[in-house]
């Protein structure tokens, strides 16, 4: 269930919450879904067909992925979707690191 792994709309508070307060997903990780969006390389195409490896950081808008505090729980999931200009910042919108204990 999303309550279980992640912050949203419902359950947040409208704020982001500390990374592993919640329990990991099926995978292990934590905070995948929710909390808030996650920058990724993509370029955004509406048909997902514009992005190509070829590109690069060429400019224009990224994907951003996740869902986050201010999103529905139907939102808060990897496979959501969605576009920002590179420039732009928002309260809700960050990258997520990962790191091994090994």
């Amino acid at each position: 269930m999303p309550t279980d792994v992640a912050w949203y709309s419902d359950n947040s508070g409208d704020r982001k919450h500390t990374v592993g307060t919640k329990s990991a997903n099926e995978l292990g990780l934590y905070d995948m879904s929710g909390n808030v969006s996650e920058w990724v390389a993509d370029v955004y195409g509406g048909d997902y067909l514009g992005y190509h490896p070829d590109f690069g950081w060429i400019p224009g808008r990224r994907v951003i992925r996740g869902g986050s505090y201010h999103d529905s729980a139907r939102n808060a999931r990897v496979s959501i979707r969605s576009y920002e200009e590179p420039g732009n910042r928002h309260s809700n919108l960050g990258f997520r690191l990962a790191c091994s204990s090994k």
